[in-house]
């Protein structure tokens, strides 16, 4: 089977979708972080086409064996090609993590209001949850849970769906009146945080009295955390939807899709033409910190720029019919 997706398309969805519009950042820094990942996508694509293609050849010699006639021999080798395949394709944490760094640069290197940087992650789509797989200020080999959402009954990924991009600026306030939700946050304790203080006592509280106590109170830890951060109770966001919008690559996934994958994969199409990976978030602990206009734009970009990694990473390791045959060989094995 030849692979379907080839380095010369995914790149040049990335040249044509960039938002590289003139105040977004300095076009030096632009240059460096599509240099940068140039090589790395070709790095990823290629190898995981080689590995892939591999595993493709050793089922073509099995495929007329029943898997309870396997060899120990046929056994080792299928494990090991598997094995290597998904260990490149999980190389997409170092490659994020590089990326959510360079973002961080971005904030860094500008004027703002706060000197503390924001924080950042990527959620991923699964079945109806959105859950964290990667953020920039824990242990990057960290597999600590963190809470997943609904993504049919968050407001926040609902908007993304519409429109790209979504900002919640003042988060007491959107609480009360924009229906800002966030399965860690006591929404009675955050209105009433809001109704005792006024926007310019709440301005004050953000620029001499960090961390905010008070505020602290309003949120729950994550799971097996024994309790919150002054970093992780943030009073801003910015969430930008990782997808593709591209009938001809839709209809290239859907045509790889099986049966009984259909439900798991229904979850990225709630647009026609349009494939959703999942989610770059950024959250500050002051309110107001993110721009309207540039932000989402460079929110936007880097998504762009994460967007290939994710439809190969989708494709090798999720919908490939050579990769779930494999991994239903073993898995019969043990």
């Amino acid at each position: 089977m030849s692979d379907n997706i080839s380095v010369g398309k995914a790149w040049s969805f990335i040249k044509n979708n960039f938002t590289l519009q003139e105040n977004i950042t300095d076009l030096d820094f632009a240059k460096s972080v599509i240099a940068t990942n140039k090589d790395a996508l070709i790095q990823y694509s290629l190898i995981a086409s080689n590995l892939h293609r591999s595993l493709e050849k050793c089922l073509e010699k099995l495929k007329q064996k029943n898997p309870a006639n396997l060899n120990e021999n046929e056994k080792n080798e299928l494990r090991k090609l598997h094995k290597s395949l998904v260990k490149h394709l999980l190389t997409i944490q170092d490659i994020s993590y590089t990326n959510m760094d360079l973002a961080l640069r971005y904030f860094n290197e500008g004027e703002r209001i706060s000197k503390i940087a924001p924080r950042v992650c990527i959620k991923s789509i699964r079945n109806d949850d959105v859950c964290t797989v990667f953020r920039n200020d824990r242990t990057r080999n960290s597999n600590l849970p963190e809470y997943c959402e609904n993504i049919n009954e968050t407001a926040t990924f609902n908007i993304c769906r519409q429109q790209r991009t979504v900002i919640f600026n003042d988060i007491p306030k959107d609480v009360k009146f924009f229906d800002y939700d966030n399965p860690r946050l006591n929404k009675k304790n955050a209105i009433s945080y809001y109704d005792q203080r006024n926007n310019f006592q709440r301005r004050i509280q953000d620029k001499f009295f960090y961390p905010d106590d008070e505020w602290m109170k309003c949120w729950s830890p994550y799971p097996q955390e024994n309790g919150v951060t002054p970093r992780s109770c943030y009073k801003s966001t910015l969430v930008v939807s990782i997808q593709v919008s591209n009938l001809d690559i839709q209809s290239l996934i859907e045509n790889l899709v099986q049966s009984d994958d259909e439900s798991r994969f229904s979850r990225n199409n709630w647009t026609p033409g349009t494939t959703y990976f999942g989610f770059l978030c950024f959250d500050h602990p002051m309110t107001y910190y993110f721009d309207r206009i540039n932000d989402e734009k460079m929110g936007i970009f880097f998504s762009d720029i994460l967007c290939p990694y994710f439809m190969y990473y989708m494709y090798y390791a999720e919908l490939s019919p050579y990769s779930r045959l494999a991994k239903n060989l073993l898995e019969t094995e043990t």
